[in-house]
Formats: structure tokens, C-alpha cells, sequence
């Protein structure tokens, strides 16, 4: 649903979260013009090896509301160091507005014993299209093209 929100500026109700897709996307990244692939895996619990490999960076997708959700994006973020060591990887806390706090979300993940050492958003698709923006893709972009200058 995010990645909708920033292709469309709309909130769609009628997301389908079971569909694997690839979304374009072209945008001006601090006056250069960025184009992206993004790949939704549709929740899938791990991409496959050839996933790993195509993503310049990962954005793993955190629901305030599923519990099961901060266990899999802990569990990818290992798996995911160890397939793509050193791309960005950035956390995404969606449901900013269900009245849960993004503390909760990072303090579990911090008591599971392999905290998630990486950059954190917190958002939801339902709020305006800027905080969206700025959640979905420009950190991992930032981090993938300073990766490149190096």
C-alpha cells in the first residue's frame, strides 16, 4: 500500500497485499533524476536468492498492528545482511495513526536478541503523500548512491 500511495498519491482501500509486483518510479533525488524498480514481495516471509541480488537496497516493511510482522523483518534482516552485505537496508513502521507507538515496535525487535541496527521510518499509507515520500524510497536511494560515490 505504500508503494501505491507513492506512485499515485492516493490511499487505495483495495490493496491487494497478495500480489507480487514491480512498480517504475522516476523522481528527482536532490536535483538528479533517480529512476527505480520497486519490487513488493507481497509478504512473502524471504525474497529469493535473485531478489537479493537485484535490489541496490531494501525497504522491510514493519505493521504496528501484526506482531508476526517484527519477527519476520528481524528474521530478513539477518538473512538479508548475509545475502546483500552492505546494500541499505531501512525500516518502515506503517500504521503511524493507529494510536501505537513506534517505540513498542523497535523495543520488541531490541528483546528478540538480534536488534534491527538500521535506519527507521515510521508512517503510514493513509497520511499525506509526502510522509510517504520521505519514507518510501528516498532512504534507501540516499544510502545506495552515497554506497556508489565511495
Amino acid at each position: 500500500a505504500l508503494i501505491v500511495r507513492l506512485l499515485t498519491r492516493r490511499f487505495i482501500h483495495e490493496y491487494d497485499p497478495t500480489l507480487e509486483s514491480v512498480y517504475s518510479f522516476s523522481a528527482d533525488l536532490e536535483g538528479d533524476q533517480v529512476d527505480m524498480n520497486l519490487l513488493d514481495t507481497a509478504g512473502k516471509s524471504r525474497p529469493n536468492d535473485s531478489e537479493a541480488q537485484w535490489g541496490d537496497g531494501f525497504l522491510l516493511v514493519v505493521s504496528l498492528t501484526c506482531p508476526d510482522s517484527v519477527r519476520t523483518a528481524i528474521d530478513l534482516h539477518s538473512w538479508l545482511e548475509a545475502q546483500a552485505p552492505g546494500k541499505p537496508l531501512v525500516l518502515v513502521a506503517t500504521e503511524a495513526g493507529s494510536g501505537t507507538s513506534q517505540g513498542g515496535v523497535f523495543s520488541r525487535a531490541a528483546r528478540a536478541r538480534r536488534p534491527l541496527e538500521l535506519r527507521r521510518h515510521e508512517t503510514s499509507a493513509r497520511v499525506t503523500y509526502e510522509d510517504v515520500y520521505e519514507a518510501v524510497p528516498w532512504p534507501v536511494a540516499k544510502q545506495a548512491r552515497a554506497l556508489r560515490a565511495r
